[in-house]
């Protein structure tokens, strides 16, 4: 059986008359079930979401970020200095700005090393310096890579400017 309208809305407010002429409509009290769980969202519920999603919204973004550090690693070259010649070699590293060439030692030992274009990709601690590497059709190739700086006492502090 249905309740009537006037019924309902006696259970859903309750009217109280706070000075004469003037009726002031309250919300009863909610049943434990459905009543807001103020040990876990706090007094204001708004405040609550809203730090919820702040806290979501660092989550994402350190995981973006750590993503991006990650994939940079995998954005460098990795090519065989002994397939190419000296100048396309030299190329490929002013083109790119920055490569890994790894190749196999007289011994038969891998080697490997990141190859840049000028200091400005090398570490604050860092500058660009020259070294030889095979290539197909010389034995002593010129590029540059990165070297820490020589800060000892006495040792002077002329950083190079080299550049491909």
């Amino acid at each position: 059986m249905r309740a009537p309208v006037n019924a309902l809305v006696h259970q859903s407010c309750s009217a109280r008359r706070s000075s004469p002429g003037s009726l002031k409509l309250t919300q009863p009290d909610l049943p434990a079930e459905t009543s807001i769980d103020r040990r876990r969202y706090g007094n204001d519920v708004r405040h609550s979401v809203r730090a919820r999603l702040e806290k979501a919204m660092r989550t994402i973004l350190i995981t973006a970020a750590i993503a991006l550090v990650a994939t940079q690693s995998f954005a460098i070259s990795r090519l065989n200095p002994q397939s190419m010649t000296c100048e396309r070699a030299r190329a490929t590293v002013h083109n790119q700005g920055a490569v890994i060439f790894r190749w196999t030692s007289p011994r038969g030992l891998p080697i490997y090393d990141r190859f840049i274009r000028n200091s400005r990709y090398c570490e604050a601690n860092e500058y660009a310096e020259w070294k030889n590497i095979p290539t197909r059709d010389d034995r002593s190739c010129p590029v540059l890579a990165c070297r820490n700086l020589d800060l000892r006492p006495g040792s002077g502090f002329f950083i190079p400017d080299n550049s491909l």
